[in-house]
């Protein structure tokens, strides 16, 4: 890669960057709850696996730590992958409204810069 594809990747990336805080500076309140219901919906599936020896479920048969991590970290996994496409659809969102998605999403710089 040579110096000025770069700069302008990077160029590119900033603005990407400096577009996104602008926009979090206008939704933090939103960005807040959704972080409070994504931290309260993975504890809750962590809270009702600690519940799972009352099913019948012994540590004989089964480690109960093990499932409980296991459903922790699918739910935390879960949770970045559907932030990841609630951001990708926002930005999508946004750039209709605006009626610059053509600008954005068709412009030449690589598919790792827009991610």
């Amino acid at each position: 890669m040579t110096g000025n594809t770069l700069r302008w990747e990077l160029n590119a990336f900033v603005g990407f960057i400096e577009r996104q805080k602008n926009l979090y500076r206008r939704y933090w309140a939103w960005e807040a709850v959704w972080l409070l219901y994504n931290l309260v919906s993975v504890l809750s599936i962590g809270y009702l696996a600690a519940g799972l020896s009352t099913l019948g479920l012994e540590q004989g048969q089964a480690n109960l730590h093990q499932t409980q991590l296991y459903l922790l970290v699918g739910a935390l996994l879960w949770t970045y992958l559907s932030l990841v496409f609630f951001e990708i659809a926002f930005a999508i969102t946004w750039e209709r409204w605006e009626g610059t998605i053509e600008y954005t999403f068709m412009a030449p710089i690589k598919r790792l810069t827009h991610l």
